[in-house]
């Protein structure tokens, strides 16, 4: 079974409200959604931009996520074994390395702390 995330992010000034993929957790693993766009490359950079004003996260069922245990979660399933030989080579090729964020255009990376991102609509199923 997975589940898919989402944060929907409010502007409280025209109201206008942005919805986001943020990742998905399928097979013990879970996966960020990588959109080099607005810099969000990294767990680190998830994590700064779900925390801010205005930003809710939610699973694929529309149930509130509460922050604290989806960062658990997510730095729990960072480090799973990685099964597909294409993700290996990915894996291998871009370990602990971000130079810039254009790496996130060419396929699935992993970040400097070891969270799998793809830069592209996924499923794993």
């Amino acid at each position: 079974m997975s589940m898919n995330y989402y944060c929907k992010r409010t502007d409280f000034v025209t109201g206008t409200v942005e919805s986001m993929h943020v990742g998905l957790l399928s097979e013990g693993r879970f996966q960020f959604r990588a959109y080099p766009e607005h810099g969000l490359i990294s767990f680190a950079a998830w994590q700064a931009w779900l925390t801010q004003p205005g930003v809710a996260l939610l699973t694929e069922f529309a149930d509130s996520v509460m922050l604290d245990r989806f960062f658990c979660m997510a730095a729990r399933k960072r480090n799973e074994v990685i099964s597909c030989p294409r993700e290996q080579a990915v894996y291998h090729q871009a370990h602990g390395c971000i130079e810039d964020a254009n790496r996130a255009t060419k396929g699935g990376y992993r970040d400097p702390e070891g969270h799998f991102f793809g830069a592209y609509d996924f499923s794993f199923s």
